[in-house]
């Protein structure tokens, strides 16, 4: 099962069942027949050091993909698909670093699944040269 179907297998039934809650009403009339109560929040946990995403290595990467192999192979609707959330979130960053850099181009870079794929790939087959390289670095250079 590819990346997208399992995407699409997770999230699906959720959506559905959170349309059919709202085209019902019965949203609406859950909360207005128990009307939310103030609960405290837990404490919040220590920041995170934070990090540019332009400073990931193409070892990083690599690792991400394979743990997205790993992932799919998993095929229980509710198995975490974190990998592939990060590796979507990578490479719309992706797409939008060079849109940014090189101009909106439809033609040469549409916003699609496919070119969303087949880059995961180039990108994959580039890095594997010199895995200590930035991935921005090596995004540069296939343009």
């Amino acid at each position: 099962m590819d990346i997208r179907t399992t995407l699409i297998h997770a999230t699906l039934p959720l959506a559905l069942v959170a349309l059919g809650a709202v085209a019902s009403g019965e949203l609406r009339a859950q909360a207005a027949a128990s009307p939310p109560t103030a609960t405290p929040l837990p404490a919040p946990a220590a920041p995170a050091a934070k990090r540019e995403v332009t400073d990931a290595t193409c070892g990083e990467y690599l690792d991400l993909v394979e743990e997205v192999a790993a992932e799919s192979k998993n095929t229980a609707a509710d198995a975490p698909h974190d990998a592939q959330d990060d590796l979507v979130s990578v490479m719309l960053w992706l797409h939008g670093y060079l849109s940014g850099k090189l101009g909106i181009d439809g033609e040469k870079r549409p916003l699609t699944r496919e070119w969303l794929s087949e880059n995961v790939g180039v990108l994959a087959k580039a890095c594997a040269v010199d895995e200590s390289r930035r991935v921005v670095d090596v995004v540069d250079g296939l343009q």
